[in-house]
């Protein structure tokens, strides 16, 4: 913490993986956090549609805390949204360029207490301790169906192409490690291969 405590209280918009159903249940915890594009902490953006892009119920895995704690209400979970509004403490915040960011991060830099940067168009934020921030109301809202199902489809996609891609780089690294087999050397120095 810095001598000079700037409070710097923000208020942001957050919604987690793990769907609000869990934020209620456990808070906002660091600890359980995944790791981001800033390490391993607690984002969030002065800009509601951030959350309402990161909506990920277009998965349909069962499994998923966002789409079964909307379920559990009688709603759509394809055209409800739930998002947190929460007054987050940033103190002094480092700022990323745009596109720039250090996912080896699990503190903020030295001499600050947050961390900023614009990634695909949004301001983020990171804090690496839970007690920065206060939850202080849930917002729920619909989305039009049509709108809801281009998102889905939009983002079913996204992922198909994410899964060929990592798919592309395993075999690659199989052919590589296949055929640009570096020759094994012996201790003394002679190839083992004839």
């Amino acid at each position: 913490m810095n001598a000079r405590f700037d409070v710097n209280e923000t208020l942001c918009y957050h919604l987690s993986r793990s769907g609000w159903g869990h934020l209620c249940e456990t808070g906002l915890a660091v600890e359980s956090a995944s790791t981001g594009l800033f390490g391993k902490a607690v984002y969030f953006s002065p800009d509601p549609r951030k959350c309402d892009d990161y909506w990920r119920k277009a998965t349909k895995d069962a499994s998923d805390g966002a789409v079964v704690s909307v379920a559990s209400t009688g709603k759509d979970p394809l055209t409800t949204r739930v998002m947190f509004a929460c007054r987050v403490l940033l103190g002094r915040t480092k700022t990323y360029a745009p596109q720039q960011h250090d996912r080896t991060l699990l503190a903020p830099p030295e001499g600050y207490d947050s961390v900023s940067g614009d990634i695909n168009s949004y301001k983020e934020l990171a804090v690496y301790a839970s007690d920065r921030v206060l939850l202080d109301y849930m917002i729920t809202y619909e989305l039009p169906r049509a709108r809801a199902l281009e998102q889905a489809k939009a983002y079913e996609s996204q992922q198909q192409q994410r899964h060929s891609h990592a798919q592309q780089m395993a075999t690659q690294q199989v052919l590589d490690r296949t055929f640009y087999k570096q020759p094994d050397v012996a201790p003394g120095g002679a190839d083992t291969e004839a």
